[in-house]
Parts: C-alpha cells; sequence; structure tokens
C-alpha cells in the first residue's frame, strides 16, 4: 500500500504531479521541472522529506553505540550541531547515508533514507545493547526542506525566532510553531 504525507492534500490541491517514490506518493513536479529548479536556485523551493526515516537514539550508551556503525568522528559533534556520515557494515561496506543531530551527549537524532528505514533500524538494533534505545519517530514525523539562497531570510520570517537568522553550516536547534515543537536545521547537501 503506498504511504502519503502529511501534506498530500496540499499537493493534490496545487496539481502536484504525484508518483510512487520508495512507497510514498510524492509530488515530482507542479508546473516544469525548469520552472521549479530555477526558481530553488536564484530564490527558493520547498520539498516535502517527510517520507525520511527519522530515529532517535538515545541513553547513556549512545555516543558509543553510534561511533562503533559510522567511520566520522563523533567527538566533533556538540549539543545543536550535525554531521553528515554513513552507518558502515562489520566489512566496511556503506548500509545507508545518514544524518546525525546531537541533541545532547546522550541523544542523537538520525534522518535515514526512506527505502532504507526498515533495514537501517534492523541493523542498529542488532548492534544496540542495554544502554542505548532506539526509537522510530518516522511515523509521527514530518520533515520539510526549504533550499535556496533566498530560504534564510524566509525561514527568519516564518519562525519567528532570532536563532534562524545565524544559524552557521549543520547547526540546529528545537522551537515551537503554532504550538507545534520543530527542529530547524542548516543541513542540506544539495547546495546553498
Amino acid at each position: 500500500m503506498i504511504q502519503k504525507t502529511a501534506l498530500h492534500g496540499e499537493h493534490m490541491a496545487l496539481k502536484g504531479r504525484m508518483v510512487d517514490f520508495a512507497g510514498w506518493e510524492l509530488p515530482v513536479m507542479y508546473s516544469s521541472i525548469i520552472e521549479e529548479h530555477t526558481a530553488t536556485r536564484t530564490k527558493a523551493g520547498l520539498f516535502d522529506v517527510s517520507h525520511m526515516g527519522e530515529v532517535i537514539v538515545k541513553g547513556p550508551g549512545a555516543e558509543g553505540f553510534l561511533r562503533r556503525l559510522i567511520p566520522t568522528r563523533l567527538s566533533k559533534l556538540a549539543p545543536g550541531t550535525s554531521m553528515y556520515s554513513c552507518m558502515c557494515r562489520d566489512d566496511g561496506g556503506v548500509v545507508d547515508d545518514i544524518f546525525i543531530f546531537m541533541v545532547s551527549g546522550t541523544e542523537y537524532y538520525i534522518v535515514v533514507n526512506a527505502a532504507t528505514l526498515d533495514k537501517d533500524l534492523g541493523w542498529m538494533r542488532s548492534h544496540a545493547d542495554g544502554d542505548t534505545e532506539i526509537i522510530d519517530v518516522s511515523a509521527e514525523t514530518s520533515k520539510i526542506d526549504l533550499q535556496g539562497p533566498a530560504s534564510g531570510d524566509i525561514l527568519k520570517k516564518v519562525v519567528e525566532d532570532e536563532r534562524a537568522g545565524g544559524m552557521g553550516r549543520f547547526q540546529f536547534f528545537y522551537t515551537d510553531y503554532k504550538g507545534v515543537r520543530m527542529m530547524v536545521s542548516r543541513t542540506g547537501y544539495t547546495g546553498e
């Protein structure tokens, strides 16, 4: 059965051309690919990427657990920062590329690819110990990417949080927006 994001009704109302992407019905375009590419590269574009997987890794053993799964040095992170990395198999091969957000010294927020969520969760759980809790929050999480050179200015107006204007690359914070807790991050790797 094909899955739909919380914004599916909006995509349909805006006459998005819908496609099956990794088991999710998502818009591939609205007007034209060229127009939307140009708008994103010159101003900004908004992308519903709620199909991505989100996993919370927490507990006193969270850092050690992640150090066993990724080749990147977690010591580079501080609360409120993130990194792009990959989860590796025991032989060094790649399980999946991931984003790791350090919420605190004992809690990390991980974004994985939609098509590999089940495999990634299985891999994580097979390597977890009693000091680490792995929580799949994908079903209750929506993810929207705002990309393009005007994205910072737009974000400041919408979020109404002074921190939005001064974020460096790979930084994030939590805030409330209309009564909903949300993470705001500057973590794109498709170019700014």
